[in-house]
């Protein structure tokens, strides 16, 4: 498996009064006084061309959300430098956020983003660096153009944490597959919310036991059963996530009326990512601590529906002189059963990634083969002459129209691989 630094997130230099941080702008009508020539001809309007400059500085990239519906959409979060979209035919990443103004900084902390499961131009995020009391409020932002533009619809009742502990979990932002003009978004202090509007307008979810998390964790994910319901209609079976070590999975079966604990579910962690197969399966990792650090125990958990039957699948236990939780879990959208997970804050041994065809059952680890390619980011040596093994390894996404190809996050950046069916 050869994993690539994804090394070309950037930073823009964006025109005054251009909303666009994605686009190539021109700013005209900037008057210079010169010498010579200048000076006898008046001021003269310059033409500036501003391009995004690729720093190659890497930082925490939170978050990994592909397209559902078209091949080669894919976006990225970070926890306080705004979000991206991977042009794919120059291999870069295009800056999303960048037209943001100074008083609108504490957007540039995006907690989650959700791309539309039918029109694949719309994409939505919830932004807020920080939940505090002393913080700006959070707001909800809407794309119809891949985010080129956005429609900003502030929330001053909910705020955000995009830098804050458990970041890398989610997605706390999903949209129903089978309405989507109805989304959920899962708070940190505020409870289960819903808007029946594309995020026009937002309403709490009065039947969701959790109304309030003062710890600032609440919701880190909501996933809709993809085998319930029928289109055109309210999914009937929503699961939402809770950053607690007594209960951390609810469950509604009448489109978010009521909602209850999940039965036999594992207790003394709590979940930070969940996802389905196609056959309805639902794996989910767990850690003792929201992450991405102080995360000293967990596990990966298989779910299935029919039989209300949980399975512990870890493919390492952690141990007092091994110590770690499981970061993150992703599932191949084309081949149900096969997996890729992730440890976080594994500092003895060194962060791993695991893979599985078979549900679970058996695990080969990947990181002792795995060919490291920096692509020109010298910050991943740290202070080696060898690339540090990935940390804070808090998401993983296979591509759902390509198998093969498969990205992770880490505190310093963004990994890909595309060797992800390679035995």
């Amino acid at each position: 498996m050869l994993l690539v630094a994804v090394s070309s997130v950037t930073a823009c230099l964006t025109p005054p009064s251009s909303q666009s941080g994605a686009a190539v702008a021109e700013s005209s009508g900037v008057s210079v006084h010169g010498d010579g020539d200048r000076r006898s001809g008046g001021p003269r309007s310059i033409r500036y061309r501003w391009k995004s400059v690729v720093v190659l500085g890497g930082g925490f990239v939170t978050g990994l959300v592909f397209s559902p519906v078209k091949p080669g959409i894919l976006y990225a979060r970070t926890d306080i430098g705004g979000a991206y979209r991977f042009d794919t035919a120059d291999k870069s990443w295009v800056p999303l956020t960048d037209f943001l103004s100074k008083a609108e900084r504490n957007y540039l902390g995006v907690e989650s983003i959700a791309a539309d499961p039918d029109n694949p131009d719309k994409v939505y995020m919830a932004v807020g660096m920080y939940s505090q009391s002393w913080a700006g409020p959070g707001a909800f932002m809407r794309s119809d153009n891949r985010g080129d533009t956005w429609q900003i619809i502030p929330t001053p009742e909910l705020k955000m944490g995009g830098n804050e502990d458990g970041r890398s979990n989610g997605e706390r932002l999903a949209i129903d597959p089978r309405q989507p003009e109805i989304l959920y978004f899962g708070s940190r202090r505020s409870g289960l919310w819903r808007s029946a509007d594309e995020a026009a307008t937002w309403s709490r979810v009065e039947g969701f036991p959790l109304k309030e998390d003062p710890k600032g964790l609440g919701i880190p994910f909501v996933v809709f059963d993809p085998r319930s319901g029928k289109q055109g209609e309210p999914t009937p079976v929503i699961y939402a996530g809770a950053s607690r070590l007594d209960i951390g999975l609810y469950r509604t079966l009448d489109s978010g009326k009521s909602w209850h604990a999940v039965p036999n579910q594992p207790s003394g962690l709590m979940p930070s990512h969940a996802e389905f197969d196609r056959d309805g399966v639902l794996y989910l990792s767990y850690g003792s601590g929201p992450g991405p650090y102080n995360v000293p125990s967990g596990a990966l958990y298989r779910y299935d529906p029919k039989s209300e039957t949980w399975t512990d699948i870890s493919p390492l236990k952690p141990s007092e002189s091994d110590r770690f939780g499981y970061g993150a879990v992703a599932v191949d959208a084309s081949r149900p059963g096969t997996l890729l997970a992730s440890t976080i804050d594994r500092w003895t041994a060194g962060g791993e990634i695991f893979r599985s065809t078979d549900g679970g059952k058996t695990w080969r680890a990947l990181m002792a083969q795995a060919e490291l390619d920096a692509g020109g980011a010298r910050h991943v040596y740290g202070h080696d002459s060898k690339i540090a093994a990935p940390q804070w390894v808090g998401d993983i996404a296979i591509d759902p129209f390509d198998p093969n190809h498969a990205l992770l996050i880490t505190g310093a950046g963004v990994w890909a691989s595309e060797g992800n069916q390679a035995s």
